[in-house]
């Protein structure tokens, strides 16, 4: 059995800019294990820096290299019966630790499935499902797919200058704070103004992360709102249930520690009357494919599913990144090497 851990850079074809950071590059972990000649790609994209809980890519490199590709060797190596679906138990709790099982967990996902776009379909996929996208309130253009049935506008509450441009657009809004914060008073305010002038689904993050007595005060005042940054485990589902704080939950596999994880997010969010979509770090387009994949299984709404070009990613295309990525693993990548 042998790994192989690389990265690349690549660009989103487009600026984002969020309340906190701008998006247009991303530099994607890639991870090759090869197990009695199966090999599978495991695939994930940290934030370049530490920032709003999540962990930087360094940090998840490092949590990797020191011990969590060893772990996980010495699992496939001596435990019977150890698959994809026991991968999480293998790390800690740290952001870091959580991105790292995801890594390694699709990787193992991936072998189970061959490597195939097609068997990822058959093993995950449901109905279609729908997407949103993402825009930047400060973009000087917006072009929304016509397929879309949600825009998630990013922006900081505190400089809402182009307000007046979310009248254009003709489907519901997902209004995305990304940590920035105003008083409940003014939020509350402001949600006013927005429902009455178009449609506001939701105020997402507009709290610290892991805040869930502002959200839960922003309820009782009318307001509808949905986590993102504050979702990093099952345990912080429940609390949005249990402090009634949360109408909606983004759930990002690479956050929460991999598919298993987010499965259970959604069984108990759904069971506790939350809605949930799948978010994404954007991923190149085969993770994006695999994302879908992941949306239809937990029957996720409007999800960040489209790569940023605005399309769906085909079967085929994927197929085609997973051989490109195949081959930048095998050509540039670290070795590692289990059992001999």
């Amino acid at each position: 059995m042998k790994a192989w851990l690389t990265s690349e850079v690549h660009s989103l074809g487009r600026s984002l800019e969020s309340a906190q950071q701008v998006h247009s590059l991303r530099r994607e972990m890639i991870l090759r294990i090869e197990i009695d000649g199966v090999v599978g790609i495991g695939l994930g994209s940290p934030q370049p820096e530490e920032i709003l809980g999540d962990a930087g890519f360094d940090a998840v490199w490092q949590r990797l290299r020191s011990g969590g590709l060893r772990r996980l060797g010495d699992a496939l190596l001596h435990r019977k019966g150890f698959t994809w679906g026991h991968v999480r138990s293998l790390f800690g709790d740290s952001a870091a630790d959580r991105a790292a099982a995801a890594l390694c967990e699709s990787a193992l996902l991936d072998i189970e499935c061959g490597g195939s776009p097609t068997h990822w379909r058959s093993l995950f996929g449901g109905e279609r499902s729908e997407s949103q996208w993402t825009v930047g309130l400060a973009e000087s253009e917006w072009s929304i797919p016509e397929e879309v049935t949600r825009v998630r506008v990013k922006c900081d509450l505190n400089d809402l200058g182009n307000l007046e441009r979310l009248n254009d657009v003709k489907a519901p809004i997902l209004l995305d704070a990304n940590g920035s914060t105003l008083p409940v008073s003014l939020i509350t305010e402001l949600w006013r103004q927005f429902s009455s002038d178009c449609s506001v689904v939701a105020v997402e993050q507009a709290w610290g992360v892991g805040d869930f007595a502002v959200p839960a005060e922003l309820r009782r005042h009318g307001v509808r709102t949905s986590h993102d940054e504050s979702i990093r485990s099952i345990l912080d589902v429940r609390h949005a249930s249990r402090y009634a704080a949360a109408d909606v939950l983004c759930l990002k596999p690479f956050r929460l520690g991999g598919v298993s994880a987010t499965r259970q997010a959604a069984d108990i969010a759904r069971s506790n009357g939350l809605e949930v979509y799948l978010g994404g770090f954007f991923e190149s387009p085969l993770g994006r494919f695999r994302n879908e994949c992941i949306a239809q299984d937990i029957h996720a709404g409007p999800s960040d599913i489209l790569a940023m070009r605005g399309e769906r990613v085909t079967e085929e295309e994927a197929r085609g990144e997973w051989h490109r990525f195949d081959e930048i693993a095998r050509d540039r990548g670290e070795q590692f090497e289990w059992g001999g």
